[in-house]
């Protein structure tokens, strides 16, 4: 299917760290979302539309992803891929976004090597406040 364009500027970002209804998981989820929250507040996508930065500690980092759509069922979605990243600890990290309406998207975390993926639990918001 189509993929529905993704906003550019600033998203502020809410972290999902592995839901669950067990009482000791929700304690740890909600101690990992406090501290996420706390180091990373979004993700900018530049004015080009192919590539974006974090926003950790309300500053800019040099995570430096590239953007591309992948069609698939659905509206299909879109992949950052951080594998050229300047920063080599995230090179192996891999998200796939969808837009939910035309200002929030939803993502998943995945850590990719080569051809391997795995999905390491961890979702995430992003709010753009702007229209399109």
């Amino acid at each position: 299917g189509k993929v529905t364009p993704i906003p550019t500027g600033f998203g502020q970002g809410t972290a999902i760290f592995y839901p669950s209804q067990r009482p000791w998981v929700r304690r740890i989820s909600k101690a990992h979302d406090g501290l996420v929250r706390w180091v990373w507040q979004g993700k900018t996508i530049r004015n080009d539309g192919e590539t974006l930065d974090n926003r950790i500690f309300s500053r800019f980092n040099a995570a430096d992803a590239r953007i591309r759509k992948e069609d698939g069922p659905g509206n299909g979605h879109w992949v950052l891929d951080y594998s050229r990243s300047r920063l080599f600890p995230v090179r192996i990290v891999h998200d796939e976004v969808r837009m939910l309406d035309d200002n929030t998207a939803l993502g998943k975390v995945f850590i990719r090597v080569g051809s391997w993926k795995r999905f390491i639990g961890g979702h995430f918001l992003l709010q753009f406040n702007q229209s399109r």
